[in-house]
């Protein structure tokens, strides 16, 4: 929790001096080269996702990982690293009251 949290304050500091895209490109080329080292070394053979499986992790990646650090980044430029964590920090449970909303009228 420690990463997590600190990544809002790092996020707050990186913005200032750098561009939000060129930022969550360099994010995102760090944690690919860590996550493909990993997949190469613990999985073989190699997964192969079917088809519609790609195509639903590329709309997942793009919603919920890019746009919400994009948008975090932008964010942050506008308040404190302590706001931008604590309305980040709710994010699960607004997602968790949504869920059972939609649970509950079904």
């Amino acid at each position: 929790m420690a990463v997590v949290g600190s990544s809002i304050v790092v996020g707050k500091v990186a913005v200032a001096r750098l561009p939000i895209f060129l930022l969550s490109g360099l994010r995102f080329a760090v944690a690919s080269a860590i996550l493909v080292t990993l997949v190469l070394l613990v999985e073989r053979p190699l997964p192969r996702p079917a088809r519609r499986d790609v195509a639903v992790l590329a709309l997942q990646a793009f919603a919920g990982i890019f746009a919400f650090n994009v948008l975090l980044l932008y964010g942050l430029r506008l308040t404190s690293a302590a706001e931008g964590g604590i309305v980040t920090s709710t994010t699960p449970a607004v997602a968790s009251a949504r869920c059972w909303r939609c649970a509950r009228f079904r």
